[in-house]
């Protein structure tokens, strides 16, 4: 766990090189993705017991992958955030990707998981405001159609899920999703952030929204690209990490 600042909170994950936030305001105590499952975040989890006082836990879905999701039940009884479709993309098809990883990867299923189904959503926006403290809440599909960035307006600063990552974010699950997404980072830029921050990855640096742009419009070149340049490509970029050259090659196919 590290402080980042007065009442903000981040857990550091070795798996996926994952991040979840803690957030406490006057009232309420804002968990930002639950990771794998109730154990793989039981440090998170007994760090807010002890200091959440008489706040209430809420849960804020940054969209509905497996790896933000599943540690939700933790915390048992409490409210949960998302966009709408967020719900649908849950009630549809996370009971049945469990199932998958189950039989797979089990592994990767850290806990007695149970789905944990957003029960507030909203559409474009939704703010949430506690005395001086104010969450907004935005749509920002690309990376998937459910995706939302969380903006603390007191701090000036950016939890941005999937849409931004280290060292390139994943467009394979929305048709169009490079631009779209390339055009919603470009929107993010100019409104002048302090931090921002990805979900995965160690960079916070501003340079990194600038190099997601630039991966993300760099991408048309590869639409016919031959094995040769994919492997220049990775070499000249350092991307080593099987995960990645194999979500790069992804990222191509899908945006042919």
């Amino acid at each position: 766990m590290r402080k980042l600042r007065d009442n903000l909170f981040v857990f550091d994950y070795d798996m996926m090189n994952t991040k979840c936030f803690v957030i406490f305001s006057e009232h309420f105590v804002f968990v930002i993705d639950t990771f794998l499952g109730p154990d793989s975040i039981r440090d998170l989890y007994d760090f807010i017991m002890e200091f959440k006082g008489g706040r209430e836990i809420v849960i804020i879905y940054t969209h509905w992958h497996y790896d933000h999701i599943w540690g939700s039940c933790l915390f048992g009884k409490c409210r949960v955030i998302a966009h709408e479709r967020c719900r649908r993309l849950m009630k549809d098809s996370a009971q049945d990707v469990l199932e998958d990883f189950r039989r797979r990867e089990p592994a990767t299923v850290m806990g007695d998981v149970r789905i944990i189904v957003p029960d507030i959503v909203f559409s474009d926006s939704m703010e949430i405001n506690d005395g001086d403290f104010r969450l907004r809440l935005e749509s920002f599909p690309g990376h998937s159609e459910d995706s939302i960035i969380i903006i603390a307006e007191p701090w000036n600063i950016c939890f941005a899920g999937d849409s931004l990552e280290d060292p390139f974010p994943l467009i394979h699950e929305v048709k169009g999703g490079a631009a779209m997404l390339a055009s919603g980072l470009k929107r993010l830029d100019e409104r002048g952030f302090d931090v921002i921050y990805p979900s995965h990855g160690a960079r916070t640096d501003k340079g990194l929204l600038t190099d997601n742009i630039s991966y993300l419009e760099a991408l048309a070149e590869f639409r016919s690209s031959n094995d040769s340049d994919f492997a220049d490509y990775c070499r000249i970029n350092n991307i080593t990490d099987s995960f990645y050259i194999d979500s790069h090659r992804e990222n191509i196919e899908f945006s042919k």
